[in-house]
């Protein structure tokens, strides 16, 4: 090695004198073109915007490539638009030794670490006619212009959001239609941004993501009072935002969401779906969620015209537990409940239909239970509901009150087995007319009744008619009449003992006129040998 160096150390001195003549040449030569790109820039760019152009220093590669640093470009008003560290412009070698330095001899722009705001107000972006319509073809710029580590910062309808870590590329070949690509990051979601911009005049952009925090986009929707989006993901995401040639901006969008949470009166928890929509509302499809510990699924559509959120939905409760709403109400699941949900949403109006297979209520077993209701957040009022109590059948309707359990029903019955109500010696099909009233096992039934057909410690009756109140599961008769086929009696004037001896009268071969003459004798004689002492409660 020292050998050929020896041999060889003319030519290497050469070649040192070229380095170094070459380096000196090339500062000067750098020196000055990047002086009069720097001069250039300010000058002749800041005519070619409808703003202004501030750069840095200008260095020079030997790769054709002229580097400025500290670059901000200005809106007309002023407003800052961009602000870039480091923009490197890629020339021709020729367009330099001439110092060509027009925007249309650059072939490709990069901008490193920008920070870039874009911001839509009043149907005007902040963008708009920044550059001069009025070039030549000669001063347009037909390159691309690449961002490399960029934070954008846009605020578009009600939504201000930083895209991160951003890159990609604006394609100015068919000026002033631009192509844009990006992809970047919205807090930890990935999103890809794709489209076409006609320099605010008209616009098409695609957005697409996943794995997008869903609370960081409250604000895309006016606020709902005592309603708060906590949590929750859109799995994926693809929105289009598209602003025509009037300037009217239109969007729509589709996805699916999932670990949906939101707290109000009613906690929603593990919500899932599908959705899409647009600028007018958003559709929700293949829906499900847990409210209140009950487990239901559905879909509707949320609107918000004049700002004020509203929704309509259907949605099925196939495993309803009423105890989670309503206190004193033991039920046999499984219970299905169709509800249909419609109005503000803060305060919607709830109504539907559920069907029950068994329930005990104020102490009564009741089968096969259907019916309808109509809930509006302070209280439920139920309709035409229908149930099967000791054989035969109540219709009940009235008002829950939801802030504290208590309730005021209208109920009726018919074909009810009276045997099955008392502990006494009553048979007998049984209808009934009263009111409940209460919470709970506390509540009051109170009433009439009427009985046909039946037996009363083994008196045949046509009629037994009475009152009744029934607190629990115990029951208080009163005003009680029988209709015999030898008259009326009251019961409650009469012993137990006078009612045996009436009782043989079942047996006797008499005819109506006769029993009936008898059992008016009989009753006379009872009565004045008893002293008309009162009947105990034979229902008690």
């Amino acid at each position: 090695m020292r050998e050929w160096l020896i041999q060889h150390r003319r030519l290497l001195a050469i070649v040192f004198v070229l380095i170094g003549l070459f380096t000196f040449s090339w500062s000067l030569f750098a020196a000055k073109v990047g002086q009069a790109l720097q001069d250039y820039l300010v000058e002749s760019y800041s005519q070619e915007v409808n703003g202004r152009v501030q750069v840095g220093t200008v260095d020079l590669s030997l790769y054709g490539w002229a580097q400025i640093k500290d670059v901000s470009l200005y809106s007309k008003q002023g407003d800052l638009l961009a602000r870039v560290p480091i923009v490197k412009l890629q020339y021709n070698w020729s367009d330099l030794l001439k110092t060509n330095f027009g925007i249309s001899h650059i072939e490709t722009i990069t901008a490193e670490g920008a920070e870039i705001w874009v911001q839509e107000e009043k149907s005007h972006w902040n963008w708009e006619n920044f550059i001069k319509e009025d070039q030549s073809k000669e001063n347009k710029f037909q390159g691309k212009l690449q961002i490399v580590s960029a934070k954008i910062y846009g605020k578009v309808l009600l939504m201000s959001k930083t895209l991160d870590e951003a890159s990609g590329t604006i394609d100015f070949h068919a000026y002033p239609n631009l192509g844009i690509s990006f992809k970047g990051k919205i807090g930890q979601a990935s999103m890809n941004i794709d489209g076409d911009w006609n320099n605010g005049q008209f616009a098409l952009i695609s957005i697409k993501g996943k794995d997008i925090n869903l609370p960081e986009f409250r604000d895309a929707i006016p606020p709902i009072q005592g309603i708060s989006l906590e949590g929750g993901k859109a799995t994926t995401l693809t929105m289009t935002t598209e602003r025509d040639l009037k300037g009217v901006v239109k969007w729509q969008t589709e996805g699916e969401f999932s670990g949906l949470k939101i707290t109000g009166k009613r906690n929603i928890t593990d919500g899932q779906g599908r959705f899409s929509g647009n600028q007018d509302g958003i559709k929700l499809e293949k829906m499900s969620f847990t409210i209140s510990d009950q487990r239901a699924s559905g879909e509707g559509t949320l609107t918000w015209p004049k700002g004020v959120v509203s929704i309509d939905a259907v949605l099925s409760v196939p495993d309803l537990d009423p105890g989670a709403f309503m206190s004193g109400l033991a039920v046999q699941r499984p219970i299905t409940c169709q509800v249909k949900v419609i109005g503000p949403l803060s305060e919607p109006a709830i109504s539907g239909s559920f069907s029950i297979p068994q329930a005990t209520f104020s102490s009564m077993p009741i089968d096969r239970i259907i019916g309808n209701f109509q809930y509006t957040g302070t209280h439920m009022l139920l309709k035409d509901v229908y149930g099967s109590v000791y054989q035969g059948t109540v219709v009940a309707e009235g008002e829950v009150q939801t802030s504290d359990e208590s309730y005021e029903l209208d109920a009726s019955g018919q074909e009810l087995d009276s045997s099955r109500l008392t502990d006494k010696d009553v048979q007998g099909p049984l209808s009934f007319s009263g009111h409940v009233s209460g919470k709970g096992e506390a509540a009051v039934t109170q009433g009439t009744f009427l009985i046909r057909d039946g037996k009363a410690y083994g008196i045949p009756f046509i009629t037994m008619t009475g009152h009744f109140v029934r607190r629990g599961a115990v029951t208080e008769i009163s005003n009680i009449a029988m209709e015999t086929i030898g008259g009326t009696i009251y019961p409650e004037q009469l012993s137990k003992e006078v009612l045996e001896r009436l009782n043989p009268l079942e047996r006797a071969t008499l005819n109506k006129e006769d029993i009936k003459n008898e059992a008016e004798k009989r009753l006379e004689d009872s009565i004045k040998k008893e002293e008309k002492k009162l009947l105990p409660d034979i229902f008690r």
